[in-house]
């Protein structure tokens, strides 16, 4: 598996770590139980476009039913290869799509002023959580609550899927991210910078950090997504990360009903 796989295959693991996986046809779900309110609480991926049958519409539909049941109030899919028949139907139903490119950097003993440490106690959660302000997008692009997103991160480490670090910078805590080993690569996941420590420097520290800890871990290279045109991709091409890999994501309140019936007629015809 090239190094490109193994980052797509990361963020696969991330999504499955301590979550129920459901086959469906053409594609798996994840579900973590208690977590249907969060995107990435039930999340189906691992999408082969050949499998979609009888069709994508079809299959949709038959989707949104079992999230529906489960309680799940977005539904999150996942694609890392093109599939326009299944793009052109999301679209129509009113899914939106954020591209995400996945980056490498080369690990090397690079030099921080950012030290990382584990997160290991409540104090340390409590540090965490206050990272996050309310109403304001979170590293999976989402608005999600400070306090469900830091219990669902914390189920995440607990699974054993990554360590979760608290950055300082001359001894204040300043950001968060994650990092998960997967074969020869390790991945930063959820890379927060506290709103006070922003346009400082601190985001492009931290990642020199994560870099001298993957050299640290003989890994191959640190990698990550950021969603396209975002300021994180930005930040991490300034840092000297190299775009590798494209994923993505379809994202739809199920609390707004789909125009099913409409769109079986536009479908028809498009056909």
């Amino acid at each position: 598996m090239t190094v490109d796989r193994y980052l797509l295959e990361s963020d696969r693991t991330y999504f499955e770590c301590g979550a129920r996986l459901t086959p469906l046809p053409g594609a798996v779900l994840a579900h973590v139980a208690g977590f249907e309110d969060l995107a990435a609480g039930a999340v189906v991926h691992r999408i082969d476009p050949g499998g979609l049958a009888p069709d994508p519409l079809t299959w949709l539909v038959a989707l949104e039913k079992r999230l529906a049941s489960l309680g799940v109030q977005r539904a999150q899919l996942y694609l890392d290869v093109p599939a326009p028949e299944l793009e052109w139907a999301l679209t129509h139903i009113g899914y939106r799509c954020r591209e995400e490119v996945g980056l490498l950097h080369p690990a090397a003993p690079l030099q921080s002023d950012v030290t990382l440490t584990p997160i290991r106690d409540e104090e340390d959660w409590h540090l965490k959580q206050a990272l996050h302000p309310d109403n304001e997008s979170g590293p999976d692009g989402h608005t999600n609550n400070p306090v469900r997103w830091a219990a669902f991160e914390r189920f995440k480490q607990a699974a054993g899927y990554f360590t979760l670090y608290l950055a300082r910078h001359h001894g204040e805590v300043c950001g968060a991210m994650g990092m998960a080993e997967v074969g020869p690569i390790m991945q930063f996941k959820n890379l927060v910078v506290a709103p006070a420590h922003r346009r400082r420097g601190v985001g492009a520290a931290m990642l020199r950090a994560g870099v001298r800890l993957a050299h640290d871990r003989n890994k191959m290279v640190l990698g990550g997504f950021a969603i396209t045109g975002d300021a994180g991709e930005a930040l991490y091409l300034g840092s000297g990360f190299t775009p590798v890999t494209r994923q993505w994501g379809w994202d739809r309140l199920l609390t707004v009903a789909a125009p099913v019936r409409r769109f079986q007629r536009t479908a028809r015809a498009h056909r």
